[in-house]
């Protein structure tokens, strides 16, 4: 048995993996809006990349095992969703180029006018 105290890295993937953010997209006349919850992950972490019906949001970079060891023990919220990519398809277009995205307190808003 593991002590509480110690993490492989195959624990801390397993547990990135299984924590999925809530991601909902919401529509008005003139745009697309799209909001994630990404708790314990930084701005530069989040990757957009978008198509005229989609928008792909993708987490780059490792899990922080620093701030799970000083813990002491496996806490999902500190556990970093590397790895994570969520493709969000529209049913209109949507412009891409003038997408604006804001990240604040975990929460990412990405607004796209529609074509």
């Amino acid at each position: 048995m593991m002590p509480m105290n110690r993490l492989s890295q195959n624990h801390v993937e397993a547990a990135a993996h299984s924590l999925e953010p809530s991601v909902e997209t919401f529509q008005t006349p003139s745009e697309v809006i799209v909001v994630a919850h990404l708790a314990g992950v930084v701005r530069e972490e989040v990757k957009l990349e978008g198509g005229e019906k989609s928008l792909t949001i993708k987490i780059v970079g490792p899990a922080n095992p620093e701030q799970i060891a000083r813990m002491g023990y496996y806490s999902h919220e500190v556990v970093k969703l590397y790895g994570f990519t969520h493709t969000i398809q529209f049913s209109t277009s949507v412009d891409f180029s003038k997408a604006k995205a804001t990240f604040k307190n975990s929460i990412l808003e990405v607004r796209m006018p529609k074509i």
